[in-house]
């Protein structure tokens, strides 16, 4: 097939990375400021806003031949913004996605990174997250800025991405036929989205604000004042300093920076990837976290020895977590991203995690959703809704709810799970011989985590997500 290669620039008033992408393309202050493309290896051309579009240009986006594939990098964008005028190439069928093939190949998603990574000759100008900051959002009056020197400016980094993702694509091996439909059918399922109770999850966000408002509360009680935050240096330094010295590694982190930027930071040992995908010096420096992963390692910590952890301690960082609202957070983007109608799209990505190539979520994250669900999800619904006093934690039963935040408005939801699909799948795939191995998990009075933990000297008790 000939291909089609394609990149727009946009404006609009619409926050894309609060709100995604489909409620920015269905956004009426949403324009499509500059289109470059190019079929096969022929030159790139340009459109900029107000001009006659190309015969060429017109005529593929109007009714996409058949022996023509449209390719572009994080195609969804592509395929929803020039949907709204030119509606045949809303069909998936018609995309091809390079973000998705870099993924396929254990690349970044990021055009900026996988073309690093590869190595191609071609790399994305820098200079393009200051010229989107310029000109595809309104200024601190309201107006958008049309300067004609940042718009040519604009355009040239609109055929650089062109030219590297081009070159990104050719350098790299092509979906296979099977990756390819899976593409298709992730982006019909994206497409038709999932039913979001909006009246739930607005009464959901005002229990935890009010919440939030009472942990913050409670820091300040157990530190005596030294604390007004729930979330900051002092209080991370306050805890780190009253924590047994084996547990303190558990705060401790470094940051990676390169020409005094900070590009990443992690777990020691896990903070290059960013800065070697840039191809940059760093230099590494120490600090402290009371992040999620943190909190949630401090909490692990707590529940298998707990005397090693004073009162004040354990109740400093369980308050933190519940200001944190980490999961709870997720009723809030929901309703930031869901459509007119009610539904939440494009949530799955394809080769997300793409070390595995295994689907991942953007925005609400649904993967990592709490395993926990309330006992009658209904009645506590409409517990929620009358505003009433809740029994018990208030958190936890927000948790508790945001799986039924996904409500059907007729008819009923089907959810399911492989059983310990990567314990019994990798042995099969690699051809290992282990018949008994995978007889085990047949027979279910059987837990072979436990089995596993035992042997290693680690309990019989299974712990799980809530």
């Amino acid at each position: 097939m000939k291909r089609f290669w394609i990149d727009i620039e946009t404006r609009s008033r619409c926050d894309l990375v609060k709100h995604g992408v489909y409620r920015y393309a269905a956004d009426p202050s949403t324009e499509i400021l500059i289109i470059c493309f190019a079929l096969d290896d022929g030159l790139i051309k340009t459109w900029h806003r107000g001009q006659a579009l190309p015969p060429l240009l017109g005529g593929i986006l109007a009714k996409p031949p058949r022996d023509v594939q449209l390719i572009a990098h994080n195609a969804s964008f592509e395929r929803h913004v020039l949907g709204r005028t030119f509606r045949a190439v809303l069909d998936p069928r018609h995309w091809y996605c390079t973000a998705t093939q870099a993924r396929a190949s254990a690349l970044a998603g990021s055009l900026d990174s996988a073309s690093r990574m590869l190595g191609t000759k071609l790399s994305k100008n820098r200079r393009g997250a200051e010229l989107i900051r310029l000109l595809s959002m309104p200024q601190a009056d309201g107006s958008f800025n049309d300067d004609p020197v940042l718009l040519a400016e604009f355009a040239g980094y609109c055929r650089d991405d062109v030219a590297v993702m081009r070159e990104l694509s050719k350098g790299l091996p092509p979906l296979t036929d099977e990756a390819r439909a899976l593409y298709t059918a992730n982006e019909l399922i994206n497409d038709r989205g999932l039913p979001i109770d909006t009246e739930l999850c607005t009464a959901a966000l005002g229990y935890a604000e009010r919440a939030a408002v009472e942990a913050t509360a409670r820091i300040q009680a157990v530190t005596a004042g030294a604390i007004s935050k729930s979330r900051g240096t002092k209080l991370t330094q306050w805890i780190y300093e009253r924590l047994r010295d084996p547990h303190k590694a558990l705060m401790e982190v470094t940051r990676t920076v390169a020409a005094g930027v900070h590009l990443a930071g992690g777990r020691k040992g896990d903070v290059r990837q960013d800065a070697a995908a840039r191809g940059v010096d760093i230099s590494e420096r120490p600090g402290l976290s009371l992040d999620a992963s943190t909190r949630e390692a401090l909490l692990e910590a707590i529940d298998m020895q707990p005397d090693d952890f004073s009162v004040e301690v354990v109740n400093a960082i369980e308050a933190a977590e519940d200001a944190a609202l980490s999961s709870i957070s997720k009723f809030a983007t929901m309703l930031d991203r869901v459509s007119s109608d009610g539904r939440l799209r494009g949530a799955f990505v394809q080769n997300g995690a793409s070390q595995t190539g295994r689907f991942s979520s953007t925005g609400a994250q649904l993967h990592n959703f709490p395993r926990l669900v309330a006992d009658d999800p209904d009645a506590l619904r409409q517990q929620l809704l009358r505003r009433d006093v809740l029994d018990g934690s208030v958190l936890t039963a927000l948790k508790s709810m945001l799986r039924p935040a996904i409500r059907p408005t007729k008819g009923f939801i089907v959810r399911a799970d492989w059983n310990a699909v990567e314990a019994r799948g990798l042995p099969w795939l690699a051809g290992a011989p282990g018949a008994a191995y995978l007889e085990a998990w047949r027979d279910e009075r059987r837990d072979l985590y436990v089995e596993q933990a035992q042997l290693a000297g680690l309990g019989d008790h299974r712990v799980e997500d809530g």
